[in-house]
């Protein structure tokens, strides 16, 4: 039984640091700082799966990125977390 704690608990973790890089990128998109490109890249050789990347950065196709005088635009809400955790 420890050792399934233990798969789960490192399965956890896979997960957490895949949201915070998917998070990353898609501020990084949305402030302009990152182009979509390497943003899908990033995401990808982290280990997203193509359906999580293309749902996050589809609003930003369209150059969605912040205006010039913004500090930061709040991206569109997505519901990718589902999927990632399902994996």
């Amino acid at each position: 039984m420890r050792a399934d704690n233990k798969t789960w608990q490192a399965d956890q973790r896979v997960r957490l640091k895949l949201r915070r890089v998917i998070d990353l990128c898609v501020d990084g998109v949305a402030r302009g700082a990152m182009p979509l490109q390497r943003a899908a890249q990033t995401m990808d050789g982290a280990g997203a799966p193509f359906e999580v990347v293309c749902r996050v950065l589809m609003p930003f196709k369209n150059g969605g990125a912040a205006p010039a005088g913004r500090a930061s635009a709040p991206h569109p809400s997505v519901q990718h977390w589902n999927d990632v955790a399902a994996r």
